[in-house]
C-alpha cells in the first residue's frame, strides 16, 4: 500500500465538494449524455460497491461506490469539455485525475473530522431541508416518468450514497459558515500579525508613474519624467498625474497601486521603493522598462489578512489529514481510469 498524498493547494472556499454541482447533476431530467457509461456493465476489475479504496483512522473507510462516483463524474466532465482523446494525447492525466479524487475525498473527510473536533453538528432543520429536496426530486422524476433508482444509477449513485455525500457537503459548508468567519477567534488577524507577515515575506506597497519609449527616445523620456517629478514636488497630485501620464499597462486593474513580494519587481524598482517611507516619492528611477517615479504606499492589508487566514485553514486541514492517516488500498492503486465502469 502507499500513503495518499496530502499536500494540495487550498483556495479559500467553504466546501471542497461543490454541493450545487452534485445536486445539479441529479436534477437534470435529460439523458445523462453519451459520455456516461451504461451502469449495467460489470467493472472489469470485479470490484464491488463495498470494496474499500481508502482507509482512515477515526473515520469510516471510503468504499468503491463513493470513489467511483467521483472518479467517473470527473472523468465525464473532462470528456465533455475536451473529448475522450484528451486522455490519449496526455495519458498522465488519467493517473493525475485519480490522485485529484484521492485528494478531494481526503480533504473533505479532514474537514468533517475538524468539525467533529469542534463539536459542530447539523441541525434538525438541515436534515428536513434535505428530505424536502429529495421529495422535490422524486416529484420531478415522477412527472417525467423517470424511475428514481435508475436516475440515481445513471449518475453513478444510489439514494443512500446521495444522502451521505450530500449531507457531508452540507456539513462542511455549514461548519465553515459558522466557524470561518471574521468574528471567530480562529480567523482573527491583528495589525501586528499583518506587519510581521509582510516583513517576513518581503511584502511592500508601491504605485508608480512609468515613462517609456512610447514618449520617444531616452532623452525625451528622462526629461518628461523629471518634469513630472517637479510638478509632484511643487504640489500636484501624484494619483492624478499617474492616471494621466503613466504607461504602465496594469494601471487599469490596479489603480490604487500594487502589493509586491520581494523579487516580483525589477531590482531598480524594488531597491528604490524599499528606501522610501509610506507616502514618500522617489527620484526618477531607470529600469529596463523605462523611467519610474515611485510612491511608497501601505500594503494591501485586507489581502494579507486573507492570505494569513488561508494559510491557517490549509495548515489545520493538513494537520487533520495527517490525523486521518489516509492509505489507499491495493484495489485503489490498481485502478485504471479509462477501464473503470460503474460498480452499482
Amino acid at each position: 500500500m502507499k500513503t495518499a498524498v496530502t499536500t494540495r493547494v487550498l483556495a479559500i472556499v467553504l466546501c471542497v465538494v461543490l454541493i450545487f454541482g452534485l445536486a445539479a447533476g441529479l436534477w437534470s431530467m435529460s439523458d445523462s449524455g453519451s459520455t456516461r457509461i451504461p451502469y449495467g456493465e460489470k467493472n472489469p476489475n470485479g470490484i464491488a460497491a463495498d470494496d474499500i479504496m481508502i482507509t482512515f483512522v477515526g473515520m469510516e473507510s471510503v468504499m468503491a461506490e463513493e470513489y467511483f462516483y467521483y472518479a467517473l463524474s470527473v472523468r465525464d466532465g473532462y470528456i465533455r469539455q475536451y473529448g475522450a482523446e484528451v486522455f490519449e494525447a496526455y495519458p498522465f492525466m488519467a493517473d493525475d485525475l485519480l490522485y485529484q479524487v484521492d485528494g478531494l475525498i481526503i480533504s473533505s473527510n479532514a474537514y468533517v473530522l475538524w468539525g467533529r473536533q469542534e463539536g459542530f453538528e447539523l441541525s434538525a432543520e438541515d436534515y428536513l431541508d434535505f428530505d424536502e429536496l429529495l421529495r422535490d426530486l422524486e416529484d420531478r422524476l415522477a412527472e417525467d416518468n423517470i424511475d428514481k433508482e435508475e436516475h440515481f444509477l445513471q449518475n453513478y449513485m444510489t439514494e443512500e450514497l446521495f444522502r451521505r455525500v450530500y449531507l457531508r457537503d452540507v456539513y462542511i459548508d455549514k461548519f465553515f459558515e459558522e466557524y470561518m468567519t471574521a468574528e471567530h477567534p480562529f480567523m482573527a488577524v491583528t495589525d501586528a500579525q499583518i506587519d510581521d507577515f509582510a516583513r517576513e515575506n518581503g511584502i511592500y506597497g508601491a504605485k508608480h508613474i512609468l515613462i517609456n519609449d512610447e514618449y520617444g527616445d531616452r532623452e525625451t523620456q528622462i526629461n518628461t519624467a523629471r518634469e513630472l517629478l517637479e510638478r509632484i514636488t511643487t504640489g500636484e497630485d501624484f494619483d492624478t498625474l499617474m492616471l494621466e501620464m503613466t504607461k504602465d499597462p496594469g494601471i487599469k486593474d490596479f489603480p490604487d497601486g500594487y502589493t509586491f513580494e520581494s523579487g516580483q519587481a525589477v531590482n531598480e524598482f524594488e531597491d528604490a521603493a524599499l528606501e522610501l517611507e509610506i507616502g514618500q516619492v522617489s527620484e526618477v528611477v531607470e529600469s529596463e522598462h523605462g523611467f519610474h517615479i515611485i510612491k511608497r504606499i501601505d500594503i494591501n492589508r485586507d489581502g494579507i489578512r486573507l492570505q494569513i487566514q488561508q494559510d491557517r485553514i490549509l495548515e489545520t486541514r493538513i494537520d487533520y489529514e495527517k490525523r486521518l492517516d489516509p492509505h489507499t488500498t491495493e484495489l485503489r492503486d490498481g485502478l485504471v481510469l479509462m477501464d473503470m465502469l460503474p460498480v452499482m
